[in-house]
C-alpha cells in the first residue's frame, strides 16, 4: 500500500505512478482561494516561507481574503513577495492595499477616534473601504468583516468625507 505521503517523489519532483494510476479517469479540482475556509492559514504559512521575520496584520489578511485570485496560489505568493520587499517593518499592513490595484484607499482617512494607532487606523480604513465598496450597505459590511453594525456606524459617521 502506498500512502498519500508517498505519492510525491520529492527528489525527482514527479508524481508516483501508483498515484497517477489511482486518479486515472478522474478529474481533480482544487477550490479557488476565494472559496477556501483556510485562506488565512495558507497566506500566513506562505508568508513564513517567504520571510520568517514578517507577519500580516488582520486588515491585510482581510484584504487578501476578499481578493479575486485568478492566479490562485502563484498570484498570492507574488503579492506576498512584493509586500515583503516593500515593507520596512515586521508587520505588513498598508503594503497589501498598495499592491492590489483595485484597493485604492488613499482617499480614506481614519476617524478621529482611530488616529494615532496604526492597528485601529488600518481597521477603520478597512471598514470605510468595505462600506464604500458595498454601496453603503452596513449589514453587508458587518457580515463581511465579522463586526457589529454599531461598529460600522461608529467608523463611517466619525470619518470625514463619507
Amino acid at each position: 500500500f502506498v500512502g498519500p505521503k508517498d505519492w510525491v517523489r520529492r527528489h525527482v519532483k514527479q508524481l508516483d505512478p501508483n498515484f497517477v494510476n489511482a486518479i486515472s479517469g478522474y478529474s481533480l479540482e482544487a477550490p479557488s482561494l476565494n472559496y477556501r475556509s483556510d485562506f488565512k492559514k495558507i497566506a500566513s504559512c506562505m508568508l513564513q516561507e517567504i520571510s520568517a521575520s514578517h507577519i500580516l496584520s488582520a486588515g491585510a489578511l482581510a484584504l487578501l481574503e476578499r481578493e479575486n485570485w485568478q492566479g490562485n496560489l502563484r498570484q498570492l505568493r507574488k503579492v506576498l513577495r512584493q509586500a515583503v520587499a516593500r515593507s520596512d517593518k515586521k508587520v505588513i499592513r498598508n503594503e497589501i492595499g498598495d499592491i492590489l490595484s483595485h484597493t485604492s484607499m488613499a482617499d480614506l482617512t481614519p476617524c478621529p477616534a482611530c488616529i494615532g494607532s496604526p492597528a485601529r487606523s488600518e481597521n477603520c480604513i478597512l471598514i470605510q473601504k468595505t462600506w464604500r465598496d458595498t454601496g453603503g450597505n452596513v449589514s453587508l459590511v458587518a457580515r463581511r468583516l465579522g463586526i457589529s453594525r454599531n461598529t460600522v456606524y461608529k467608523h463611517i459617521n466619525n470619518a470625514k468625507g463619507l
